[in-house]
């Protein structure tokens, strides 16, 4: 592939230079009298002024990005450290809950054990009550029949 020089049209591309903001090709003899060429290093120039100014406004605006992404990343960085917290205070309480849950359940199931326990001696109490009333009602029973045989 061919390629042609920006300052005239020759086509040999011996002894070139290339801007590095435009990638326009210089020969050596086109650079040394074009004003307003800035050599850079070895073949590498910025051909104009405006050119230069491009590359500062594109460096410029490089780095305003590079610094918007960085504060970004730390916004996201805070944000994410903010929900793990957030997410272990959670986690926190819903242990403390369920452990409460757990007690309350606990304390509910011997209560209702003690009623029951409850329930049961007074039932016990109740039929004792009621075999005593039987044989103290036989027993009268008994003597009334006896009375009467008398």
């Amino acid at each position: 592939m061919q390629s042609q020089f920006q300052c005239c049209n020759k086509s040999k591309l011996t002894n070139n230079y290339f801007c590095v903001k435009c990638f326009h090709l210089f020969h050596k003899s086109c650079q040394e009298r074009v004003k307003g060429l800035i050599t850079i290093d070895g073949h590498r120039i910025i051909c104009s002024d405006g050119c230069a100014q491009d590359i500062t406004t594109r460096e410029q605006e490089h780095e305003d990005e590079k610094n918007k992404l960085l504060k970004t990343i730390n916004d996201l960085e805070v944000r994410m450290l903010d929900q793990e917290r957030h997410i272990a205070l959670q986690q926190k309480q819903f242990c403390d809950l369920e452990n409460y849950c757990l007690e309350m359940e606990k304390k509910f199931n011997n209560e209702v054990d003690s009623y029951r326990q409850t329930i049961q001696k007074l039932q016990s109490q109740r039929l004792d009550m009621l075999s005593t009333e039987q044989n103290l009602i036989k027993g009268h029973k008994d003597e009334l029949n006896e009375c009467r045989r008398n």
